[in-house]
């Protein structure tokens, strides 16, 4: 049995420079330390309010005690770095626990894992800088908290070769993570922070500026659609290479070859996301056998909530996709796994450059997955879908759904489905039927100036 050292004397009232004080032992700090305290400033004047002071602070020290007796020592001396340093292994453990379990729902994904790493990385470099690696767990104060995340507010972010200040919304993150790393080590024993609650004055979000609700015309959805499909087309792209030994550039053309196309069509991946209001890595990872080709229903597996939803293409009210689940049908007949893939490549990826390149074409920066998913909203609303079915359709609650039912189309189509309200039916019905060059032939003579229409 460990030795606790010289006995230490219950609190005692003594005369110290010519005055009553109460000295007793604290344990808050994991050492034992004793410490003293004037009764007057407490209040205690007479002989019986002495009294009731000095058995505050015994029972004070039996319930330091007992605690210590119970936990071991405190833990209020704990290196910080080491203890952050347990929650980053904690964090690649669940990490690793969600790919070897993924059926379980159990663990983090590797983008929440790579989050926490990186919030860490940040708040230890502040604390070297500070000269503050020694800081213990007891000496934590919210003063330390607010300066870092100040610090990070003033300095700027490196995003690729541009520099950036970073915004409210990624300051919140790095909030909510570090908040999360200090409350998990907060729950354990020994405990590790004299009071939690002081922090967490430290983590008051930043106030944002409400994310305007995006909705599409149907002209620019269209317009959005029959660009990808002359994109698809192109049989040759421009490149431009520089050649450093002659300082000069050369520009040439290249035969687009299948290793060079990207695995998901754009074409195929607007209309999964436009037309079901689904996640980008939901549509992404949407194979033909979780399509009921009779019942025209749709199974989504959430990449955000691990769980399951259908989204009904053919449902007895407001219809989504009657021609679409057609288009589905045609596609699943050229064998593929992946519905936005025409082609056996593996899992297919986000196709960054090729959608920035049509969204530049027509002049539709604002118009990527998520806005296609808040659109689906939009138009749910315009056609009286209640917000409680759209909310079951796209996987989130119907407070979020409400919040974009704010922004109407009001150049909509009026039909009683989604894909002729937003316009899609015409070019959908010409895919169906094999009739993809005339949609890229209309949309190319529709953007030529007139001097070469006329000619």
């Amino acid at each position: 049995m460990a030795k606790r050292g010289r006995p230490r004397l219950p609190a005692r009232l003594k005369v110290w420079k010519g005055e009553q004080h109460v000295f007793y032992t604290d344990r808050s700090g994991g050492k034992p330390i004793t410490k003293r305290v004037l009764c007057s400033a407490h209040g205690a004047t007479n002989a019986e309010e002495r009294r009731e002071l000095l058995g505050t602070f015994r029972r004070l020290e039996q319930e330091q005690r007992a605690e210590e007796d119970k936990f071991g020592s405190l833990g209020y001396g704990t290196s910080l770095c080491i203890a952050l340093d347990n929650f980053k292994k904690h964090v690649e453990a669940q990490a690793a626990l969600r790919e070897q379990s993924t059926a379980a729902r159990i663990g983090i994904a590797r983008t929440t894992k790579k989050s926490y790493l990186d919030t860490l990385k940040r708040f230890k470099a502040w604390l070297k800088s500070n000269d503050l690696l020694k800081i213990t767990t007891g000496k934590l104060h919210a003063e330390h908290l607010s300066r870092f995340f100040d610090e990070l507010a003033s300095e700027k972010a490196h995003n690729g070769k541009s520099k950036h200040q970073r915004g409210a919304h990624t300051l919140n993150k790095h909030r909510r993570q570090l908040r999360t790393a200090l409350l998990n080590l907060a729950g354990q024993r020994p405990p590790l922070f004299p009071d939690i609650d002081q922090l967490k004055t430290a983590f008051k979000p930043l106030r944002t500026d409400n994310t305007q609700p995006s909705s599409f015309s149907p002209n620019q959805l269209t317009a959005f659609l029959a660009e990808a499909l002359s994109d698809e087309a192109v049989e040759t792209v421009d490149v431009k290479r520089t050649v450093k030994s002659k300082s000069t550039v050369q520009r040439f053309e290249q035969t687009l070859g299948e290793r060079n196309r990207p695995v998901a069509k754009v074409s195929r991946l607007f209309l999964v996301l436009a037309l079901t209001g689904c996640r980008r890595g939901e549509a992404l990872s949407l194979k033909f056998r979780d399509i009921d080709m009779d019942t025209g229903v749709i199974r989504i597996k959430s990449v955000k909530t691990g769980g399951t939803r259908w989204v009904p293409l053919l449902d007895v009210g407001k219809k989504i996709g009657p021609q679409f689940l057609s288009l589905l049908a045609k596609w699943k007949m050229q064998g593929t796994t992946y519905v936005v893939s025409d082609r056996e490549a593996g899992e297919p990826g986000f196709p960054k450059g090729p959608w920035n390149r049509i969204s530049r074409k027509c002049r539709l920066r604002e118009m990527g997955p998520q806005a296609l998913r808040q659109n689906f909203t939009s138009y749910a609303a315009a056609l009286g879908v209640p917000a409680t079915i759209a909310s079951l359709w796209q996987g989130h609650s119907s407070a979020i759904a409400e919040k974009w039912y704010r922004t109407l189309v009001l150049s909509r189509i009026d039909a009683d489905d989604f894909e002729t309200s937003m316009g899609l039916t015409r070019i959908i019905s010409k895919l169906i039927s094999g009739g993809e060059a005339e949609v890229i032939s209309m949309h190319r003579k529709k953007n030529m100036p007139p001097s070469a229409v006329a000619s």
